[in-house]
């Protein structure tokens, strides 16, 4: 089911009539867009710090500006042979996930010009409210329509997903992780524990695929089913991984 008029005028703080919307304006808020309680909330604070007086947010038709606006914002790391690949990319998005993209996340990229790289970390963005930084890391050695199409998902999945109460160091995440996988196992619950990861990693993945879709990205990532069963399988190899290590730590 679309949005309602009412739904959207709301969204929008009041700041779009009912008359523009039944025209057609805003055509980039669609019910995807919005399809979690974090999107919606990130969607109202965009709309009450002015997003709204952005780059072209009612028809799209600013090209020049918004590529203009993507070059001087992105902070893109790597290969620069996909960089180029980002922006177009970028491009498509609707205006309050580009701004959070260009505000919170490092873009990085490999695979295409080079297999490796090195270099200094630029000085991290000021966090934005309740959004850490962010990484976003692609492969480049497949076609450009596939990158493009996976810096939409993740994109989708970065405007989505809830953010995180905290942050801690990798090597804590991973051992959270470790153990709750070992004692899962040791206390029989370990086919309910890989349940409740792979459900949710499920639903995400229908949900990124499909908001990626309505930027006008296919291909493998704009396929629910395929990112879904991609995400399944990758938490069943890492369960395995882990008990075949057999220890907790990271």
């Amino acid at each position: 089911m679309s949005l309602t008029i009412s739904e959207r005028f709301e969204l929008l703080g009041g700041l779009v009539s009912y008359r523009e919307l039944a025209s057609g304006a805003v055509p980039w808020l669609v019910e995807e867009l919005v399809a979690t309680e974090p999107a919606r909330a990130r969607l109202r604070r965009w709309v009450a710090a002015g997003g709204m007086a952005g780059l072209s947010v009612y028809d799209g038709s600013a090209g020049s500006l918004i590529r203009a606006d993507v070059e001087r914002r992105l902070v893109y790391l790597g290969d620069e042979g996909i960089r180029a690949v980002v922006v177009a990319a970028l491009e498509r998005i609707a205006p309050p996930a580009r701004d959070l993209v260009l505000d919170v996340a490092w873009i990085l990229g490999v695979g295409r010009g080079m297999v490796g790289w090195v270099t200094v970390a630029p000085p991290a963005p000021g966090a934005a409210e309740g959004e850490p930084l962010r990484l976003i890391a692609l492969a480049g050695d497949r076609p450009d329509d596939e990158i493009a199409g996976t810096a939409g998902h993740e994109v989708a999945h970065l405007w989505l997903c809830p953010s995180p109460e905290s942050v801690p160091p990798v090597a804590t995440r991973r051992l959270v992780r470790h153990t709750a996988i070992h004692l899962a196992a040791e206390w029989g619950q370990l086919d309910r524990v890989v349940r409740i990861f792979t459900d949710r990693a499920v639903t995400d993945e229908y949900q990124a695929a499909g908001l990626a879709r309505t930027w006008g990205f296919s291909g493998s990532a704009a396929n629910g089913h395929r990112c879904a069963l991609a995400a399944q399988q990758h938490v069943f190899a890492e369960a395995a991984a882990v008990l075949a290590n057999g220890t907790s730590q990271g």
